[in-house]
């Protein structure tokens, strides 16, 4: 059975991204001095040359010419180090869940028996991996653990508007699957800040560097620093949809209703397909109690985008509260 264009897209990826760990393996171990983390890079670098093998093994049997992966001249192993070996550790562990979702995806793409199997054990080599960095974590005291939930006596349903419609006013506690993509996200999101507010620093008057900020931003719920960014893109570039939509989510979580919803007009107007434009306009109206013109909005978020799961939900409950 010849390779699929998904197993070829697959192999050749993973042979370049091995071959630059390989590098940075050797880079790590030539600067690293912690002996738990140096016998960590040891280890991962044993496990690139084992997939580069195997991955040689399937290009010469199938004729395919690999890709040009990094070789020794892309990399100084005498070069002074750069980072902490608390970085390195920190990155390895980052690295390997990256690893296991990549795994994962090619695993799932793949219908030849053999490249199956090839990725049914690169993902145990990478869980080993896994378990070996979060251990050195864990015995270092710097691994953060996700935030722990009391529990629940008792299962319940959603039955008020405000669980599903929660944009204005007191906010409800977050649920545990709220607050575990909230933690997972949050150092990338701090490392996002801090470049796109170094780059505006330094004179770059891009409406989307702006725009990434003041997304950045409200994505940290940092709304009020959030929303002069988000406003200095709309004005930087008028014709920026997104820009616009985030800058008038932003004046609804600022409970700035009137406000938010001109912002969400001007969105529908420019781009009559914007559904989640729509299902906000079908928010702000709720909370300014015009059920009517809130169902009439929702209707036009689902009349884009049948599959809308809060719009639908939405108009349940509002359709629920006429009766």
């Amino acid at each position: 059975m010849r390779l699929t264009s998904s197993e070829i897209t697959s192999l050749w990826t993973q042979y370049i991204q091995d071959t630059m760990a390989v590098c940075i393996n050797k880079y790590v171990l030539a600067t690293v001095k912690d002996p738990e983390i140096y016998s960590l890079y040891e280890f991962t670098l044993g496990i690139s040359k084992k997939h580069l093998k195997a991955l040689s093994n399937i290009f010469k049997s199938e004729k395919l010419e690999p890709p040009k992966g990094f070789t020794e001249k892309d990399v100084n192993v005498d070069a002074p180090p750069l980072f902490t070996d608390v970085f390195w550790l920190g990155y390895m562990h980052e690295m390997t869940m990256h690893g296991l979702a990549g795994y994962s995806i090619s695993f799932s793409v793949s219908a030849r028996k053999d490249i199956r199997d090839h990725y049914f054990q690169c993902n145990i080599d990478a869980m080993e991996i896994y378990n070996k960095s979060i251990e050195i974590l864990l015995s270092k005291g710097i691994y953060q653990r996700s935030p722990y939930f009391s529990k629940s006596q008792k299962s319940q349903s959603v039955t008020e508007l405000g669980y599903v419609m929660d944009l204005f006013g007191d906010k409800r506690p977050l649920n545990s699957m709220e607050a575990g993509n909230i933690y997972f996200n949050a150092e990338q999101l701090e490392q996002a800040k801090h470049y796109f507010d170094l780059a505006i620093k330094k004179g770059l008057d891009s409406s989307d560097a702006y725009f990434m900020l003041g997304l950045t931003l409200f994505h940290m719920e940092e709304i009020r620093f959030a929303m002069p960014y988000l406003q200095r893109a709309v004005e930087l570039n008028e014709h920026d949809v997104e820009a616009k939509f985030q800058y008038g989510l932003c004046l609804a979580q600022l409970e700035m209703v009137d406000e938010a919803i001109a912002e969400f007009l001007k969105v529908v107007n420019q781009e009559p397909e914007h559904a989640d434009a729509f299902y906000n306009l079908g928010v702000a109206y709720a909370m300014k109690d015009d059920k009517d013109k809130a169902i009439e909005m929702l209707d036009e978020a689902l009349n884009v985008q049948p599959d809308h799961v809060m719009a639908v939900n939405a108009k349940q409950v509002l359709s629920t509260l006429e009766h």
